[in-house]
């Protein structure tokens, strides 16, 4: 038995008063079924590049460890009641903009003080497809 997920993670990076918000997410509804009482054993395996790995800043064992480690079964190399397979695909950026945040404040003396503040906007995202 093969479980199926799939998660597209979206992220962007902070700003203060966003005029707009974008979200995107796909869902699976969960199987109507749990698992047969009988299931006590799992296998995993997680796909990604090393480089894919030394970008998000982890490792397959933290992965696992983190996000697939089921305490109620037992974890073996190959076989068991059912398998999940997992692939890290690629960080994708979407887009960056340059920003600029300008504000105006007085100092104690009364004198009008004017900064900028410079970052990136950047939109990206990390599709993680669970088989």
């Amino acid at each position: 038995m093969t479980l199926a997920l799939s998660t597209s993670i979206v992220t962007t990076g902070r700003a203060q008063k966003v005029k707009t918000k974008n979200f995107n997410a796909q869902y699976f509804q969960l199987p109507a079924e749990p698992l047969p009482k009988h299931f006590s054993t799992y296998s995993l395996v997680i796909r990604a590049t090393g480089q894919d790995l030394r970008q998000l800043n982890t490792t397959e064992e933290v992965q696992e460890h983190s996000y697939f480690k089921l305490n109620q079964f037992q974890q073996l190399e190959q076989g068991g009641h059912f398998h999940i397979s997992v692939t890290i695909n690629p960080f994708q950026v979407i887009s960056v903009e340059d920003k600029v945040q300008r504000s105006t404040s007085k100092d104690k003396d009364g004198n009008t003080v004017q900064s900028n503040r410079y970052y990136k906007w950047i939109k990206s995202a990390l599709p993680i497809p669970c088989l």
